[in-house]
């Protein structure tokens, strides 16, 4: 299934189909500027689910990570969990989230995006494979702050 070529970032790295028989799948729409604030949007993911996106400064590929469904596509090593904005997907499977450039998930707190930095996303959610609960992840977004 090909990745929609849409919104202000470049998509990279291959999700794995989930519990509904598609790949999930995240966009980031916005004007590339660390001034303004922007939409991280995931679909396909399974309906009534927890999702959240994760972020790291390093793209990577690790398949099946941790007894995952999904693969990681962010490397590094401090992600970034926007874990207080969890939600349930909606009946469509989608999840939004409003980025705010000035406040960048970190381990240890936020921080700015700086004018010319890459920061790369993907959405995490729960997901179930054979019927076992286990988690999922989208692709990734690669997306570039200009000034």
């Amino acid at each position: 299934e090909p990745i929609p070529d849409e919104g202000a970032g470049v998509q990279y790295c291959e999700s794995n189909l989930n519990s509904t028989g598609r790949s999930a799948w995240i966009a980031a729409f916005g004007d590339h500027t660390v001034s303004s604030p922007h939409v991280l949007r995931c679909l396909d993911a399974p309906a009534g689910v927890p999702c959240y996106v994760l972020t790291s400064r390093q793209p990577a590929f690790v398949p099946n990570v941790s007894g995952s469904s999904g693969n990681l596509c962010l490397g590094g090593t401090g992600f970034g969990r926007f874990s207080n904005f969890v939600a349930l997907t909606d009946p469509q499977g989608r999840y939004e989230l409003q980025l705010d450039p000035a406040a960048i998930a970190q381990p240890n707190g936020t921080v700015a995006a700086n004018v010319g930095e890459t920061w790369y996303f993907q959405a995490w959610f729960r997901d179930s494979s054979g019927g076992t609960p286990t988690s999922n992840l989208s692709n990734g977004v690669a997306l570039r702050f200009d000034g």
